[in-house]
């Protein structure tokens, strides 16, 4: 499959989508709480792989688990569908569990066309 040029998948601290979020939701004070958990110690912050993407004028952004940005990374890397689907291989039902993470990638519009580029 062809993916859009606007897709890509970065490495952020979990804290930095918490935050956005926070602020995007108006929620100032739950911002500063964050920050100040954080400058204590006592929130973790671990790194997380994010899509971010453009929508018509919006920039979005999700975080993926593990298993959807190693399937991602197969499919930007030129993998077929099939290829990409390996990723899920370990599930119980490796074709719901495929199904249910590729649906979103064609409604959020990443995969533009089904041709191998």
């Amino acid at each position: 499959p062809r993916f859009s040029h606007t897709l890509r998948v970065l490495h952020l601290r979990a804290s930095a989508l918490q935050l956005a979020r926070l602020l995007a939701g108006g929620d100032v004070e739950g911002a500063r709480a964050l920050a100040a958990r954080l400058e204590a110690g006592d929130e973790e912050d671990r790194e997380v792989p994010v899509a971010v993407w453009r929508q018509g004028f919006g920039v979005r952004h999700a975080s993926l688990a593990p298993e959807e940005a190693e399937a991602l990374s197969l499919g930007q890397g030129g993998a077929s569908l099939g290829e990409i689907c390996t990723a899920f291989a370990h599930h119980p039902d490796p074709v719901s569990a495929a199904f249910a993470v590729l649906l979103p990638w064609f409604e959020r519009q990443w995969i533009t066309d089904l041709e191998t580029p």
